[in-house]
């Protein structure tokens, strides 16, 4: 095959733009009514999300990242959402649009890839899982985890489209903004494809010149558009603070918390396997899914390839070996494996499954029956938890500073609406274990902190500096866990909490009642006049 046959293969149109936009409009539906409470009110939830809101308001009143709060990951989804602040105001809404947005893009990039070496309809497949039995557990996150997968796919796609100079370097730039969001996965992504030109120079004879040419161009976009991206961030916040925080830091610390540690897998998976009510018991299937069958597709595919590379004709196999390279490695860099973190992987993954579905059965009445079969329990079950979102779960609606929301009637939501008649925007409160109140309510951090852990996550030194910030600006209301116990109480093996409890508990006195939180006692305690 000539190059110019080649590029042209690579760049043609592979489909009707039609179904795909009438796909796309059923996913944004099912996933707008798990974000809004119809017609337009967003819901309010306590996730991964509100971490990264809170730090892009602050971001936005002046402070700045790595020196005036605590932070370890990259600053590109605080620096989105700030961005997004400064256009359309401090509003909660913005995160569930942006949440929205995410799965929509995703899904499209997935149904794009899929139409490069899956037949039609089975194109729709990978990305009708990822949505419809998966996206309601375990993605409602606009974090970072959630934006990097984006730009995965699309230098996926770049790859896929052309070996082009051009598209070289797009290639690159998206693992630099894939980086920007989560440090780790464009470098992690960038490995994997130097394996797939690797293998690739082997298939189509390719000098070793044309090899690292290849190589070369995405490496050297990707370090650049990354340095360009993170230079002002390193720069304000000075290099020895940033480096501390992005890299030493995570090296030696980040997985004393439990929940990013390898450990996780297992507790998270036994937790599902003990539910008693309906719908837990309903996402079991997803968690088996997620946890055991689509991380086996990538390694499946490679193997395959392996073992039959001889007789086997890379025109039709460079995709899914591309495809499957990245999804084996996204998943083998995942430290703190669960079925959260492996679903917002999983777009790869989940490509290379049907692929593989699609070669191993020869019949295609029998392919379509199945995915038919597929399709319409998914799509089912999918529509009857959307329509019990929207019906059966009872909403209290709150009118806060970042707009009209609706909390789902629980006792956390008890906390926001004892918070919304005590206190006013602008007001200083410390919430201990995550900043969840802090932008829906219009409150203010005194501290550099909005994590503490009773365990080797978090650094005696990191508590003395919030003692040191609560005693400067003291706030009226600590939002605090009573599981933290003062100095000289039993306590587990690098639980480093004892001062700032022993602090709360001269300062503070409990006032009202005790929240519950993931099995964790949670109360406001008053400052004592």
């Amino acid at each position: 095959m000539s190059v110019a046959t080649q590029t042209e293969e690579l760049t043609r149109p592979r489909s009707n733009p039609l179904p795909t936009a009438g796909f796309i409009s059923v996913c944004g539906l099912f996933v707008y009514s798990f974000l809004f409470k119809f017609p337009l009110t967003p819901f309010l939830r306590d996730a991964d999300q509100s971490i990264f809101i809170y730090e892009a308001e602050r971001m936005l009143n002046g402070d700045v990242m790595y020196r005036d709060f605590f932070q370890f990951t990259f600053p590109g989804t605080q620096a989105f959402y700030a961005g997004l602040f400064s256009i359309f105001g401090v509003r909660y809404w913005i995160v569930a649009v942006v949440t929205l947005v995410i799965a929509l893009v995703t899904a499209w990039l997935m149904v794009k890839i899929a139409e490069r070496f899956l037949p039609s309809p089975l194109t729709y497949f990978p990305a009708l899982l990822y949505i419809f039995f998966g996206f309601r557990w375990f993605g409602l996150d606009g974090s970072h985890r959630m934006f990097s997968p984006i730009f995965v796919l699309l230098a996926i796609l770049l790859l896929m489209r052309s070996r082009s100079v051009l598209s070289l370097i797009a290639t690159g730039v998206c693992l630099g903004l894939c980086s920007f969001f989560t440090q780790q996965r464009g470098f992690v992504v960038f490995a994997a494809i130097v394996a797939f030109l690797f293998v690739e120079r082997i298939y189509e004879s390719n000098s070793w010149s044309v090899f690292l040419k290849r190589s070369a161009i995405i490496g050297t976009s990707f370090a650049a558009s990354l340095i360009l991206l993170m230079a002002p961030f390193v720069v304000a916040a000075g290099f020895e603070t940033f480096f501390a925080a992005a890299f030493v830091y995570p090296a030696k610390y980040y997985s004393y918390g439990h929940p990013n540690s390898f450990g996780i897998f297992f507790i998270d998976l036994q937790k599902a396997f003990t539910v008693t009510n309906i719908p837990d018991i309903i996402e079991l299937g997803p968690v088996v899914f997620h946890d055991f069958v689509v991380p086996l597709a990538s390694p499946v595919v490679l193997l395959w390839f392996l073992f039959k590379r001889r007789l086997l004709d890379w025109q039709i196999w460079q995709y899914p070996v591309l495809v499957a390279l990245v999804g084996m490695f996204l998943t083998l860099s995942t430290t703190a494996p669960n079925q959260f973190r492996l679903f917002q992987i999983s777009g790869p993954s989940l490509i290379a499954l049907v692929w593989l579905f699609q070669r191993a059965i020869d019949s295609k009445a029998i392919k379509n029956k199945i995915m038919a079969a597929v399709s319409a329990v998914v799509l089912l079950l999918a529509a009857a938890q959307a329509i019990r979102v929207q019906t059966y779960w009872q909403t209290v609606p709150l009118d806060t500073p970042s707009g009209h929301v609706a909390a789902i009637e629980s006792p956390l939501s008890r906390r926001y609406e004892w918070l919304l008649k005590n206190t006013k925007p602008g007001d200083y409160i410390f919430e201990v274990y995550e900043p969840f109140v802090y932008l829906p309510l219009g409150l203010k951090n005194p501290t550099r902190f909005g994590q503490i852990w009773p365990n080797g996550y978090t650094r005696p030194e990191q508590i003395e500096e919030v003692i040191r910030d609560l005693t400067a600006r003291p706030p009226q209301f600590i939002l605090w866990d009573n599981a933290y116990l003062p100095t000289g109480n039993p306590r587990e093996e690098g639980d480093h909490t004892g001062p700032l409890a022993d602090f709360v508990h001269a300062n503070y006195r409990p006032v009202g009642e005790i929240y519950e939180m993931d099995g964790r006692p949670v109360q406001v305690w008053e400052k004592i006049e």
